[in-house]
């Protein structure tokens, strides 16, 4: 039965993205199944993983056609050719839409805010974790992921204005917890593009400490995640020797409790490369 796991922060830039990406591709390579739902309405992490089929089906349509006479299943697309235990669902711009679109057809739904929990519930067999990269500000989609959620870790990027969307967040989620989701828990909160030279990175890390459910490990700033996902890759398959990829599988292990496997900085590029040479045969 898989756990679902929202990656959330009322604040865009905090890494949100970077950190479902790699945090899902780090437990892969400890033998987890491993789904990433790309909730967010901006579609960057579907864009960071390198999805750009036109007409093909997303989260939109997936929720929009539950109860229907022409109901979808989950358009869930592999990160690997072959490979079904790395896997991710992909946005799109109509997601913005989706609270008047499924408002409007209300009559088919106790509740349309019930709808994401329902469908992924539906595939938590398939999976060990699924993760959800949510929008960066308060709204009907984030309301959604939290319904959905066991569990939230919460991206606190070490800059001036990162703890801004903190007080939101805990609001909305006392909401949530009291109303709809009792057993909703934050995991903890990261720590990331963390330079300890900074005083700004200290000071957020003793203001961090002090709301407690700080993790231990922090994701150190790196140019090389922007460098990642220019080329569609996360940081293992484009970087396997640097501090990013060190940090997202300490992160993996301190949080799931999973050991790295030997070939931990080499499978998932061999895997990318194999990816893209079948793509090209399919192409010639």
């Amino acid at each position: 039965m898989a756990k679902i796991l929202m990656i959330g922060n009322f604040k865009g830039g905090v890494a949100k993205s970077t950190t479902a990406f790699n945090l899902a591709a780090a437990l892969w390579m400890c033998g987890k199944r491993v789904l990433i739902v790309d909730a967010d309405p901006q579609y960057e992490l579907t864009t960071r993983i390198g999805f750009n089929e036109r007409d093909a089906e997303t989260l939109y349509e997936w929720m929009l056609s539950e109860g229907t006479k022409n109901e979808l299943p989950a358009p869930i697309y592999n990160r690997y050719a072959g490979d079904e235990k790395f896997c991710f669902i992909p946005s799109s711009p109509k997601v913005s839409n989706i609270e008047q679109a499924l408002v409007s057809q209300s009559n088919r739904f106790k509740s349309p805010y019930l709808i994401l929990r329902n469908l992924l519930h539906k595939y938590c067999e398939d999976f060990d974790y699924i993760f959800l990269d949510c929008p960066p500000s308060p709204g009907f989609m984030n309301n959604l992921c939290l319904i959905a959620s066991d569990e939230i870790i919460v991206p606190v990027e070490c800059a001036g204005e990162s703890i801004d969307g903190l007080i939101k967040l805990d609001m909305t989620i006392q909401d949530v917890k009291e109303q709809v989701n009792p057993d909703l828990t934050i995991k903890g909160y990261l720590l990331t593009k963390y330079d300890d030279r900074t005083k700004i990175t200290r000071k957020i890390r003793e203001e961090i400490s002090e709301e407690g459910l700080l993790l231990n490990t922090k994701i150190r700033s790196s140019i090389k995640f922007k460098e990642a996902g220019m080329f569609y890759k996360n940081i293992f398959e484009y970087d396997p020797n640097g501090n990013g990829a060190e940090d997202y599988m300490s992160l993996a292990e301190e949080l799931f409790d999973v050991k790295r496997p030997d070939n931990w900085k080499t499978v998932s590029a061999e895997c990318w490369e194999k990816t893209i040479g079948s793509q090209t045969e399919d192409e010639e």
